[in-house]
């Protein structure tokens, strides 16, 4: 099942970042986000798009998939 999620996300992550770092993201932005980071050891640029709420006054950010 875990498999066939990744598979998923593989190929629906770089479509949510597009759509969210283009001028149509008003569309589907409540809530989501894209999130870019580098990473510590190899440098590479990473960009995750996330999904936020505020709950009392601290803004929470989740994934699609919690790590093992």
């Amino acid at each position: 099942m875990k498999r066939a999620l990744l598979k998923f996300f593989d190929r629906t992550n770089p479509v949510m970042i597009r759509i969210l770092t283009s001028r149509g993201h008003r569309l589907i932005s409540g809530g989501l986000c894209v999130i870019e980071y580098e990473g510590r050891r190899s440098g590479t640029t990473f960009r995750l798009p996330v999904g936020y709420h505020e709950i009392d006054g601290a803004v929470v950010v989740s994934t699609s998939i919690a790590p093992e």
